[in-house]
Order: C-alpha cells, then sequence, then structure tokens
C-alpha cells in the first residue's frame, strides 16, 4: 500500500512523468517478498532507474534499516531508496527523502549477520525530484558489486532442505548471503518458501468447500463445523451462505470484543478473504472498520488498513497521507 501511495504522489508532482512510473512487481511476487523483507520497487522508465519504498512505522529517523536484498542482489538492485513513514494514527504517509545506492555502499554501515545496510539519516537527501536524481547520480562503472554465485535445481533442493525447520523470522540468516539469493532471487523457489509459512490459505479453501457444498457433495453442517474448527468463532466468514437450509453464516462475534489477540487474528484473516470476495466488500469493510477505531495495537490496525485499500483504494482509512 505504501509503495502504491508513493507512486501517487510521484506522479502527482511530476505529471510528466506519470505515465513512466510503475510499480515493478505483482502482488503475489510482493506478498512473497514481504514475508521475508521490507520494501517494494518503482520504476521510472523513462530514465531506467528503481526506486526502493521502505516504509516504516516507527517516528525514530535516525537511521533506517536496508535489507541487502534490495542492495546487492542484481535484479533487485535499487538505484535510490525511500524511507517512507507510515502514519496510522494520523492517517498519512510521510516520504522522508533518498539515497542513492552509491552513497549507502560507500557509507552506511552494513551488518554481515543480519544482512542489512545501516543508514543514518544524516545520509538522506530530502528533495526528491527523479529526473534530478539520475543527472545528479550517474550509475558508476567502478562501482563494487557483490559476487552471486550460480546454483544449480539439485544445489537449491539442497539448500531448502537445510531451512525445512526453521523459523520465518531467521530464516534469511541461516545461509549465507550468497545461498539466501539463490532461493529468494528465484521466483519458483521464494514461492515455495512463501508457501511454507502460510497456515491456510483461507480464500481459496473457501472457495472450494462453497463451490462444493453448494453442488451438494457436502452437507452445509458439515462445511460449518470444518469452518468453526479452521477459523476462530470470533472469526466466521463474512459474507452470507444462502444454502438449502437458509442457514447464514456472519461475523457478529467480532463486534463488541477488544481482545488485541482475537482482532489481530481478524484483521489477518479478513485482508485475505477482502482479495477474494469484494462482492461482499461493505460487511468486509464494516469489521474492518471495528478494529481500525478498537484496536490500539499498530500492527492490527496496519492489517486492517490494508484490507480496506484492497477493497475501497479512497476510503479515509485507506488513504494514509
Amino acid at each position: 500500500m505504501a509503495s502504491c501511495l508513493t507512486g501517487d504522489w510521484l506522479k502527482k508532482i511530476y505529471p510528466e512523468l506519470a505515465n513512466q512510473i510503475f510499480l515493478e512487481l505483482d502482488e503475489n511476487s510482493l506478498f512473497s517478498i514481504w514475508q521475508f523483507v521490507n520494501g517494494s520497487p518503482i520504476i521510472v522508465k523513462s530514465h531506467n532507474i528503481r526506486l526502493i519504498v521502505l516504509p516504516e512505522e516507527s517516528g525514530d529517523f535516525s537511521e533506517f534499516i536496508i535489507p541487502q536484498e534490495w542492495v546487492d542482489i542484481p535484479r533487485f538492485r535499487g538505484d535510490y531508496f525511500l524511507p517512507v513513514l507510515v502514519d496510522l494514527e494520523g492517517n498519512r504517509l510521510r516520504v522522508y527523502g533518498f539515497v542513492s545506492r552509491q552513497r549507502l555502499k560507500r557509507q552506511a554501515e552494513y551488518n554481515s549477520n543480519l544482512y542489512q545496510y545501516h543508514c543514518p539519516s544524516r545520509l538522506i537527501e530530502r528533495e526528491i525530484n527523479p529526473t534530478l536524481l539520475y543527472s545528479k547520480y550517474l550509475p558508476s562503472s567502478e562501482e563494487e558489486l557483490v559476487y552471486i554465485p550460480d546454483f544449480s535445481s539439485e544445489e537449491k533442493e539442497k539448500l531448502m532442505a537445510r531451512l525445512e525447520a526453521i523459523d520465518c523470522d531467521v530464516i534469511r540468516c541461516r545461509l549465507d548471503f550468497g545461498e539466501w539469493t539463490a532461493l529468494f532471487a528465484d521466483d519458483n523457489y521464494r514461492l515455495l518458501l512463501y508457501q511454507k509459512y502460510q497456515p491456510i490459505n483461507l480464500g481459496e479453501w473457501l472457495e472450494k468447500e462453497l463451490h462444493q457444498t453448494c453442488r451438494g457433495w457436502q452437507k452445509l453442517q458439515d462445511l460449518n463445523e470444518e469452518i468453526n474448527w479452521i477459523i476462530p468463532r470470533y472469526l466466521t466468514p463474512l459474507y452470507p451462505v444462502s444454502m438449502r437450509s437458509n442457514s447464514v453464516l456472519n461475523l457478529e462475534d467480532i463486534y463488541g470484543t477488544k481482545d488485541e489477540g482475537k482482532l489481530r487474528i481478524a484483521a489477518q484473516k479478513l485482508s485475505i478473504i477482502s482479495r477474494r470476495y469484494s462482492s461482499n466488500k461493505e460487511k468486509i469493510l464494516k469489521a474492518l472498520n471495528y478494529i481500525i477505531t478498537n484496536s490500539q495495537d499498530e500492527e492490527t490496525r496496519w492489517l486492517a488498513a490494508e484490507g480496506i485499500w484492497q477493497l475501497k483504494p479512497n476510503h479515509p482509512h485507506a488513504g494514509l497521507w
């Protein structure tokens, strides 16, 4: 969402470049990347530059963390990095400035344990102009590049096996960076890793089960029992399901609760459902608005805001400006 809003902001500020600014990756690719690192690439096609948008929820501008994947992997390597503050309380987004890759490599501190560049705020330039960026920071032919070895499919399978029982939060640091790059830069293997950490694809499961129920292959009571098993009681499907018994599944139990754990899980599930069941968006929006209004947890509110944005980008709780 931050990358979309930043792209829209750049188009408004520089209308002459409006038809040249694009989000580089599709939704599926971004989801698989966000599982492991923060950041989204924006392309300015006419100038052949890549901007990496880095959302931050903290107001501490003393230092910014930039994952090495955006700096040293050739297919993802950014030319400029834009820290962006997401202010959920104020419903706004603030582009702090930018730092060039050359400056980052020369002056930022590299953490070899976490595969991160720590960029102090003094390295961030505040004025952003894509035209000036290109003329001021022409790519250097002398720039030092990190060597990325090639791996065969068999070698990648062995790397996957080594990560079998590793927690998602530390998985990228359990291999050396070259080995991790072999998996992360490969769309197929990155997707496999991403899917490994998804508990259940709720949207696809519900679509399949409801299709079978409507065709008479499964009793509504059986489906309801499965839904109660897979989803906590306070998070039943939002859309009405009227079948042969005229039974309706709803989300009434969510309203009235202020338990942060329940609200967090609800926001997670609803953000998934919102991508697949936009035809019931008013009920989904109502539940997501309830979560934003009643939750005090920033991550929970962020999840709810993301779900709202997917359904209604111009909604007050979706436009973080």
